[in-house]
């Protein structure tokens, strides 16, 4: 179980049961969207488990609804995105450290020239290669942030779409309705199937 509970703990439970027992980090905003029954699109959810460490999940889920037309809870897909989320915000955090320090550099050597320091001194001249090379140090980061979303996106682009809210269960595709046809088969033989 990712979540560190069974699928048998979870069937048949209200959802905020199971995200109240899942010691959630600010569960607020996901409990609203369930309350109003609405579709939930790449939710992140961060858990927290006995020792504090943060597992993270992408969930996907629409609201379905019986024969009655009643609301019979949510179908969706449930992932772990926890090392990718977990890469990202280390970058993020490092990135944003570094900027803090460029700008605490960058406020140091205006408040030298201010000063009557030379700019073209080597106290500025050593202070400016100090921020230039954060900045590099920057932009890498930010290269090695652009690689991960694009590897999380590409991730999540391998996961199924959620059916139709319409769509109705069936155990094959012979319990499949056909809603409507445009056009008229040609009769040709040799002709392929292509669909």
């Amino acid at each position: 179980p990712v979540v560190g509970i069974s699928s048998d703990e979870v069937i048949g439970r209200e959802v905020a049961s199971i995200i109240t027992a899942l010691s959630m980090a600010s569960p607020e905003d996901l409990l609203a969207v369930l309350e109003d029954r609405l579709p939930l699109r790449d939710h992140l959810l961060e858990l927290r488990g006995a020792a504090n460490e943060a597992r993270f999940l992408r969930l996907n889920a629409a609201p379905f609804h019986g024969a009655d037309g009643r609301f019979a809870g949510y179908r969706g897909v449930l992932q772990s995105v926890t090392d990718g989320v977990t890469a990202q915000r280390k970058l993020e955090e490092q990135r944003s450290g570094l900027q803090a320090e460029g700008n605490r550099i960058g406020k140091e050597v205006g408040q030298k020239i201010k000063g009557g320091a030379d700019p073209k001194g080597e106290e500025v001249a050593e202070l400016r290669q100090k921020g230039n090379a954060i900045k590099q140090k920057v932009a890498v980061l930010e290269e090695e942030e652009k690689h991960l979303s694009s590897q999380l996106k590409e991730q999540l682009l391998t996961y199924p779409n959620l059916p139709s809210p319409d769509c109705p269960d069936g155990k094959d595709e012979s319990d499949n309705v056909e809603l409507r046809r445009w056009g008229t088969p040609r009769p040709e033989e040799g002709l392929d199937e292509h669909w």
